[in-house]
């Protein structure tokens, strides 16, 4: 008899979803200037910030469009969002994000968290503007 198909399974791991990632933030996060920023230092600032968890989320989500500074350096393009990721998925992601330098008492996030996100469809120019009211150093 011919080998069955074995079925495809969701990443388990938010190292093995952030293999959608590496090809423009690398490896580690460490980006590749002057197209990708660096993840790894950011994340964890955005996470200190009031509102970053969830712009965070959203960038993830929805994608990102405008001009960054991101540690003295511009980086202007597009990110897209990965709304195609499960909920689940999109959790697993960002706690692995986070894992590079969450702060303390960090709440890891959920797939209900990212659901709740889903009722607000974002473009990425509008994520882009939710970045502008946090207080980022």
């Amino acid at each position: 008899t011919p080998p069955q198909a074995q079925p495809v399974s969701s990443p388990k791991t938010g190292a093995q979803v952030y293999n959608n990632c590496l090809g423009c933030h690398g490896p580690q996060g460490e980006g590749n200037p002057p197209a990708f920023p660096p993840l790894k230092g950011p994340t964890e600032q955005l996470l200190r910030a009031e509102g970053g968890r969830d712009y965070l989320l959203r960038v993830v989500l929805y994608g990102v469009q405008g001009t960054l500074r991101i540690e003295g350096k511009e980086y202007s393009g597009l990110m897209p969002g990965f709304a195609w990721l499960s909920d689940e998925e999109i959790a697993l992601v960002l706690n692995h994000l986070a894992a590079w330098g969450a702060p303390k008492g960090f709440q890891p996030y959920t797939p209900e968290e990212v659901k709740a996100a889903r009722a607000k469809v974002l473009t990425p120019e509008e994520v882009y503007r939710l970045r502008a009211q946090l207080k980022l150093p």
